[in-house]
C-alpha cells in the first residue's frame, strides 16, 4: 500500500531474484526477510487473484516469481529456506549477523569498516523533526 492505494506494479514485491539483484547491485531494495518467508508459503501466491497491474516491461504481476531451484513451488521454497536458516553454518555465524543488524556494526566506524552504511535518514533518530520550520 502506498497512500491508501496499491503501489505501482514495478515497485511491488514480485520476484525473489529481482529483489536480490536490486539489493546486491543497486542497493535499492531494502526489504526485510520477514518471518513469513520461513513458514508461510501462501504469501508467495496470489490466491485471491488481486490485480496488481502490469510492469513497464509488459509482465503482469501475479504470484511471486521464485528461484528455479525450488521449481517455482512455494512450499519447497519455504522448506529450503527453513533448512538453510536452521543449518550449522547459520547457527555458528548468527552472532555476526546480530552485530551487523542490531549491534556494534550497525553505525559509525565499525559499520563503515563492514560496508554496512545507510543514509542517516533511515534511522529513527537520523533527523531532528522539531528543528524543521517548513
Amino acid at each position: 500500500m502506498h497512500g491508501k492505494n496499491l503501489d505501482t506494479p514495478d515497485r511491488g514485491f514480485h520476484s525473489v531474484q529481482e529483489s536480490l539483484e536490486s539489493a546486491l547491485k543497486d542497493h535499492a531494495d531494502v526489504r526485510e526477510l520477514i518471518p513469513e518467508f520461513y513458514y508461510c508459503p501462501e504469501m508467495f501466491s496470489n490466491n485471491n487473484k488481486i490485480r496488481f497491474g502490469t510492469k513497464q516491461d509488459g509482465n503482469v504481476v501475479d504470484d511471486v516469481k521464485l528461484p528455479a531451484w525450488c521449481n517455482n513451488d512455494p512450499h519447497l521454497f519455504v522448506i529450503f529456506l527453513r533448512e538453510a536458516f536452521e543449518s550449522n553454518y547459520v547457527s555458528q555465524n548468527i552472532s555476526s549477523w546480530i552485530d551487523f543488524i542490531f549491534g556494534f556494526k550497525q553505525r559509525d566506524g565499525e559499520a563503515e569498516k563492514s560496508l554496512n552504511l545507510f543514509s542517516h535518514l533511515t534511522y529513527e533518530d537520523g533527523i531532528d523533526i522539531d528543528s524543521i520550520n517548513d
